[in-house]
């Protein structure tokens, strides 16, 4: 079994300005990946 969260943060223009998608698995810590803009 392995946890996926989604994040998505939007400005005060309803614009994306950050994604962050983190995993965490039976073999692995927590994750996390970011796409910053």
């Amino acid at each position: 079994m392995a946890l996926t969260m989604a994040n998505t943060y939007w400005d005060q223009y309803g614009q994306v300005t950050e994604y962050a998608r983190d995993f965490m698995g039976p073999d692995r810590e927590l994750a996390a990946d970011y796409d910053l803009e």
